[in-house]
């Protein structure tokens, strides 16, 4: 199995903004985008900043402007729509002095990476979030590091302006893996509070449901398909519960999941024909499916090669074939997993 979708992507426009991009580069990984007149090595050369935010924002998880922080916030200001799906955005200077994060700081990860780049270049990452700077328990950066989804946004801002206005914010859980965490209480009388649970319940006046992202969805599709959007959304339901997206690594530059996967922030995970023709398990067949790909079935074998619980076996949608798997707590299956 390898994960398809990890990039970084650095944006330098001058000599030492390059070196810096390929400092850090060498620490965490990525690709170097820096203007045609200092591209050199193996960095990629660039002409128009526009062109390439664009491009950079549907396709990166990070993007990490080297120089001033008005650049950074003129070139992606037209393509910002929501902080569940934007890229974290960071703004470093040529010295490496201040870090900046300045999109997606939790839930795209963008604080967390910010203090792993002032480590290597010996600056320091300025944090702003509100509940990072008053030392308050975060929502988003909580699910974020538990696997969850976020029921309601709405609802998990008000959660940060009660803990913020120093109330006190309840905890409970369905799920015995998630004890009360620091910072909140366990007390169900509270007016606020955070639910963890499968299905949506509401044990609080005013109450944050946060779901596990415990579903595998396996996907098989023609070559060239329009989009896999509507069959996943038949499949899955709710696509924020959707922790990985698997198929067969004939599928690996399949535009139609790639477009699925960066856009919902999902990992797509891919398997050999040989790794799914050896897992175990009562799938449908199919002798077309065998000669094309090398297994008799792709979306139902590639769920269960992941290590998840088939539960719903293959359903057709316009040419794309969609399963669904479930896997067993503890959910922060990691890097490991793939």
């Amino acid at each position: 199995m390898r994960e398809i979708i990890s990039e970084i992507a650095f944006v330098a426009f001058t000599k030492n903004g390059a070196g810096l991009a390929g400092k850090i580069r060498r620490k965490i990984g990525g690709s170097v985008f820096v203007f045609h007149r200092h591209a050199s090595g193996d960095t990629k050369a660039f002409d128009d900043t526009g062109t390439l935010i664009s491009a950079l924002f549907e396709e990166c998880r990070a993007i990490i402007f080297i120089g001033a922080c008005g650049i950074a916030v003129r070139a992606v200001s037209p393509y910002v729509k929501s902080k569940k799906t934007d890229p974290a955005v960071i703004a470093v200077d040529e010295k490496g002095r201040y870090v900046i994060p300045l999109l997606s700081g939790h839930i795209g990860g963008a604080n967390e990476l910010a203090e792993r780049i002032a480590e290597i270049t010996g600056g320091e990452a300025v944090i702003t979030t509100a509940t990072d700077i008053n030392g308050k328990f975060a929502v988003d950066v909580y699910a974020q590091k538990h696997c969850l989804a976020i029921g309601d946004f709405d609802a998990a801002k008000k959660i940060s302006a009660a803990l913020l206005n120093g109330e006190k914010v309840g905890f409970v859980s369905e799920i015995e893996s998630f004890g009360v965490p620091e910072g909140l209480c366990g007390d169900t009388e509270c007016e606020y509070g955070i639910c963890v649970s499968e299905e949506e319940k509401k044990p609080f006046l005013h109450t944050l449901n946060l779901y596990p992202k415990n579903l595998v969805l396996g996907i098989g599709c023609r070559r060239g398909a329009a989009s896999i959007d509507e069959a996943a959304r038949g499949c899955a339901g709710d696509i924020s519960r959707i922790c990985a997206v698997v198929s067969i690594d004939l599928k690996r530059d399949e535009a139609a999941i790639l477009n699925f996967c960066r856009a919902n922030r999902i990992k797509f995970i891919t398997c050999t024909a040989e790794e799914l023709m050896n897992t175990e398990g009562d799938f449908s067949s199919s002798e077309f499916v065998k000669g094309v790909t090398g297994a008799d079935n792709v979306c139902e074998r590639s769920v269960v090669c992941f290590g998840a619980e088939l539960i719903k076996k293959k359903r057709v949608c316009g040419g794309v074939t969609a399963a669904l798997g479930k896997i067993k707590p503890p959910y922060l299956f990691g890097e490991e997993k793939v």
